[in-house]
């Protein structure tokens, strides 16, 4: 009984890896295109709202609120960004809406089904650049 519980311990501590943890900055490319002008309103409304938080159980409504995250309301959502600490206006690199977004694969990469294309991404992270103004 004894080998067993030791035999099963060893091979629990030799399966798959954890899970990689999420970096606190990233680096960013120079230069980027976006997809419409970095306003908070546009990205509510063409990228936020469409892709995190539409339907009942989308990650970021009201009733998925995925790690307390609900993105329905744009000013709801600027607040649990901004004042909740997910975005550091003007260090886009160490705002952990741009690291989860510029990092696919992950498992802490967001959106977790479809990426965002690059011009959308260039979007969030001039927005925050920028100084994530609302």
């Amino acid at each position: 009984m004894r080998a067993a519980l030791l035999l099963t311990i060893f091979c629990a501590s030799c399966s798959a890896d954890p899970a990689e943890p999420m970096p606190a900055c990233i680096e960013l490319t120079q230069s980027c295109a976006p997809l419409y002008e970095p306003r908070f309103d546009e990205i509510h409304k063409r990228t936020l709202l469409p892709t995190c938080a539409q339907g009942g159980a989308s990650c970021h409504s009201a009733e998925g609120k995925r790690g307390g995250l609900i993105l329905e309301d744009i000013d709801g959502a600027y607040d649990a960004l901004v004042d909740g600490g997910r975005v550091i206006p003007k260090d886009a690199p160490c705002s952990e809406l741009i690291v989860r977004t510029h990092q696919g694969g992950k498992d802490w990469s967001m959106p977790p089904r479809r990426p965002l294309s690059a011009e959308e991404r260039c979007v969030l992270r001039l927005w925050v650049e920028q100084g994530a103004a609302r």
